[in-house]
């Protein structure tokens, strides 16, 4: 499991709140860290499931 600190960044990143230097660091992370990957693609999957879903 990662920590709350990742998931708050993660939601950020999905969400589009991040700064460009913001999400140039995260993006980084995600390069190297399966798991913050993985939690990214499930946000990113059930923020689409809820735009379709209205």
């Amino acid at each position: 499991m990662i920590d709350e600190l990742l998931q708050d960044r993660s939601a950020l990143y999905v969400s589009g709140a991040m700064t460009e230097r913001e999400r140039v660091d995260f993006e980084l992370i995600l390069e190297f860290h399966d798991e913050v990957r993985r939690f990214v693609t499930e946000l990113q999957e059930v923020g689409s499931a809820m735009l379709l879903s209205s």
